[in-house]
């Protein structure tokens, strides 16, 4: 994004300009402000005005990123090799080990831009030692790196972190320059935009955060009410008129947040009177494109009665706040210890005691205990244990007992021995929740892959692989990631013979299934392309150009998801009423029992599994 896009902070973008057209910009920066008024926003600016391949000025800015060249579409894919961004993981803090990590890298002359930015978001959540680590950074600076702080709690930072960086002191947003994002870029309309602008305190993030409630609704249902009690002498007749700000919604929750939003619009609007009141210049009015209903309330509201009525709102969204805090628990996440014959229990208690797993959830373990069965030993009664866990969790979390379901391996031919007609985790879960559809996904940072076909013969996926079938997982990928932080994915399908077939020479599959796929799916709506010849869209994908990949068998898509991230990846189910995640990897029969296990996957799956529990129950 260049400079000339950044909404507001006008002053501070100019003086960033200057900075890099003129050599001067220090080599650490702390931009401190509210939350969610574009501070991140101006840090990538920065990084693409030093970074762009064609720069330019104009507009009162000395030097801007040109927003199309090869670097600055790279860095607005947030894959360029030379911009780091560093932010919170799931515990809510910055660990040592990464911050050592861009300390190291920072050391290094950049790949190919003129300077390695390293963005620090939600710098606050560094812990002590992690700061202590960026200290000697900031002290010496290498030459060729920039590191900018972005905080809405700069006092958090150890005072030692904050006298090596200058502070720029970003303000709220106007109103007007929150609607004018919201329009830009999130497709809000004009109306919405304007009443999500005049409760978001100059915050974009408030106002994007506060989207469960019509605040065209509360608007009007505030001013109504507002109205009503100045023409009205009786208590009676006030608090009937109160009661209707809830308005009339599906579930309770809705209700809660349509009042709480009209209780926000009506203390912005009463602050707006007691402005009027003091005679205060109309340019500072939150609400002023309601001018003509705060000029027949003003008749009413003086500015001793405006002050009191905000207060007794302000006491009524305090109360809120507060009951709200106290309902906020964390997830109770269910730990199925797979195999028990396996690593699975060892993995599933070290993943139950660590302490970023306990900072986000309460994990519950189910299954049985490995004293009970010899290490790396198969046996039916060891697949039947891991079935029993399974089906337990499931119920419990079926019936709302826990909020999410993590597991641990299984055994397929222990599966199989104990006579149990399911091949593994996927099939099961789909048969005991009762949906008609499920896949499989895997799922890390740097690629996101859904499975066509699962445990099937390679010499069968031809005939497996229908256009039912697809269709199918083309739209159930479509509906399900979300969930996971695209809108609006990109999916891209992967074609099943090499060079995706050469247009039938290598194979007619990608002509009769896969295109027709691909062009039905386009036609519903979805966003997607291919088949793409596998050999490269793996390589794609992982730099940010599509959300997912659609593999269409299963070493297709776990190879290249294990090398980039083994360990790391996280098999999620789709298709479920439940949250499901799960592990990368299998049994290990040949290190059970030696306590040498790695916890990471179940670890990550446990963390990811208690993200999507949370953002499932917010109403």
């Amino acid at each position: 994004m260049p400079f000339k896009e950044i909404v507001g902070h006008s002053r501070l973008v100019t003086l960033l300009s200057q900075a890099v057209a003129r050599g001067t910009l220090p080599p650490a920066l702390l931009l401190a402000g509210p939350a969610g008024i574009g501070k991140r926003r101006v840090a990538l600016a920065l990084a693409a005005s030093v970074n762009c391949l064609k720069p330019r000025g104009g507009d009162g800015l000395e030097r801007d990123a040109c927003g199309a060249c090869a670097a600055c579409l790279r860095i607005g894919r947030g894959v360029h090799p030379d911009v780091i961004v560093l932010e919170p993981g799931d515990s809510g803090s910055i660990k040592i080990e990464p911050v050592r990590d861009i300390v190291s890298r920072a050391g290094y002359r950049p790949f190919e831009g003129r300077r390695r930015v390293v963005i620090i978001d939600e710098a606050d959540a560094l812990i002590e030692e992690a700061q202590n680590a960026l200290l000697k950074t900031l002290e010496e600076p290498p030459s060729a790196s920039i590191f900018v702080l972005v905080s809405s709690m700069p006092d958090a930072l150890l005072a030692t972190v904050r006298s090596r960086c200058p502070r720029l002191r970003f303000g709220p947003l106007s109103p007007a320059d929150v609607a004018a994002v919201l329009v830009r870029d999130h497709r809000y309309a004009e109306a919405d935009a304007r009443a999500a602008a005049v409760d978001a305190e100059g915050s974009v993030g408030r106002a994007l955060a506060d989207q469960s409630a019509d605040l065209v609704e509360a608007r009007a249902a505030a001013t109504r009410v507002l109205l009503d009690a100045a023409r009205m002498g009786d208590p009676v007749g006030r608090l009937g008129s109160a009661q209707s700000l809830s308005g009339k919604k599906d579930k309770p929750a809705a209700e809660r947040d349509q009042l709480t939003a009209c209780l926000r619009v009506m203390a912005s609007m009463l602050r707006d009177l007691g402005l009027l009141a003091s005679r205060v210049d109309a340019s500072a009015l939150a609400n002023a494109d309601l001018r003509a209903e705060l000029d027949t309330l003003s008749r009413s509201y003086d500015a001793d009665r405006s002050v009191r009525a905000y207060a007794a709102v302000d006491r009524q969204l305090e109360g809120r706040g507060r009951l709200a805090r106290a309902a906020a628990v964390k997830p109770r996440i269910a730990i199925t210890v797979g195999d028990p014959s396996g690593i699975g229990p060892e993995i599933a208690r070290k993943t139950a005691d660590d302490p970023r797993v306990r900072d986000v959830c309460d994990p519950v373990l189910y299954g049985a205990s490995d004293r009970a069965f010899a290490p790396g030993v198969l046996s039916a009664e060891a697949g039947r244990a891991a079935y029993e866990a399974i089906c337990e969790a499931v119920r419990d979390a079926l019936a709302g007992t826990v909020h999410a379901v993590a597991t641990a391996p299984v055994n397929k031919l222990a599966f199989a021995r104990a006579g149990l007609p399911w091949k593994g985790h996927t099939d099961l879960l789909g048969h005991l929740t009762g949906s008609p559809r499920v896949a499989m996904m895997f799922w890390s940072e740097p690629l996101k892959v859904v499975l066509a076909t699962i445990h099937v013969p390679l010499a069968t996926v031809s005939a497996v692989l229908t256009r039912e079938v697809l269709d199918g997982i083309i739209d159930l990928a479509a509906a399900e990631l979300p969930r996971f932080g695209s809108a609006h994915p990109r999916l891209a399908l992967a074609g099943l013979n090499p060079h995706a077939g050469e247009d039938g020479l290598l194979g007619d599959e990608e002509l009769r299934v896969l295109r027709p796929a691909v062009e039905a799916a386009r036609a519903r709506g979805v966003q997607i392309d291919g088949p793409f010849p596998a050999d490269t869209l793996f390589v794609r994908a992982s730099r940010g150009e599509f959300d997912a990949v659609i593999a269409c068998y299963h070493d297709q898509g776990l190879i290249p998801v294990k090398l980039l991230a083994f360990g790391r990846a996280v098999n999620v189910t789709l298709g479920l009423p439940i949250v499901r995640t799960s592990v990368d990897h299998g049994t290990a029969f040949d290190i059970a029992g030696q306590n040498v296990a790695d916890p990471s996957s179940l670890i990550e799956a446990t963390l990811l599994a208690a993200q999507l529990a949370a953002s499932l129950s917010r109403p």
